[in-house]
């Protein structure tokens, strides 16, 4: 059974598929962070793929380069073998470590 979005998931989606998008990100990756950002329970990828209505690759993808960000925090629940994500509310280390790690070294190859 596909829960439906809260008017508060949407909206928190919303502003960071526009956030993302901004910096050139993938929506899949907004849509997740934003999702994360304002689930109380930490979510696994099935939940995400589920919930968002994306492909397993998008979710995938979006979950990797979220991990690469330090946007997203890995969490163990006991008794399921999943993975499961949670947020991590620092968006300014994130803007950060974007601007460092991703468009620093392009800009120093004058790409």
């Amino acid at each position: 059974m596909i829960r439906r979005k809260s008017e508060l998931e949407a909206e928190s989606i919303d502003y960071f598929v526009s956030f993302v998008q901004i910096l050139g990100l993938p929506k899949s990756i907004g849509q997740i962070y934003g999702l994360l950002f304002v689930s109380p329970e930490p979510l696994a990828m099935d939940d995400l793929v589920e919930r968002l209505e994306i492909s397993k690759g998008s979710a995938s993808q979006g979950l990797g380069t979220l991990k690469e960000l330090g946007a997203i925090l890995p969490v163990r629940i006991e008794g399921d073998r999943r993975e499961h994500y949670r947020a991590d509310f620092d968006v300014s280390r994130i803007v950060n470590h974007f601007f460092e790690d991703r468009l620093g070294p392009r800009m120093d190859h004058g790409e």
